[in-house]
């Protein structure tokens, strides 16, 4: 049973997540100086602030990993460093967001044969 108290501030959770959503610059800002042992409250915010599958959320989810990506190329010396899962944020949002439960289908299941189990299965 939900408290009545918290069903009634749902309005203000969802304004506070638009304007969260809004907040593109910021974050993109914040990704670069967050401390290794910050690091998974910042990826499951950003993961909850983008959860939302409809075109508007998911288009602003690309434009955070655009702006993210430009910020991380412009602080690198190498561009090889680029990605490196070592220090780059955006490899692990964009890895967790492809990775989700939300796109398990799209990403992992077309690597699999469409074959029925038996002898010739090689899994």
């Amino acid at each position: 049973r939900i408290d009545a108290a918290l069903v009634g501030r749902l309005p203000i959770y969802a304004e506070l997540l638009g304007v969260l959503q809004l907040q593109l610059g910021y974050l993109a800002q914040l990704s670069p100086n967050i401390n290794p042992d910050e690091e998974e409250t910042f990826f499951g915010a950003v993961e909850a602030i983008f959860k939302d599958p409809s075109d508007r959320t998911q288009n602003l989810f690309l434009r955070l990993i655009r702006l993210m990506v430009d910020r991380e190329n412009e602080a690198l010396a190498q561009t090889a460093e680029l990605f490196h899962p070592s220090h780059s944020k955006a490899f692990h949002i964009i890895s967790r967001h492809a990775l989700s439960q939300a796109h398990i289908m799209d990403v992992v299941h077309p690597f699999f044969k469409d074959e029925p189990l038996g002898k010739d299965d090689t899994m």
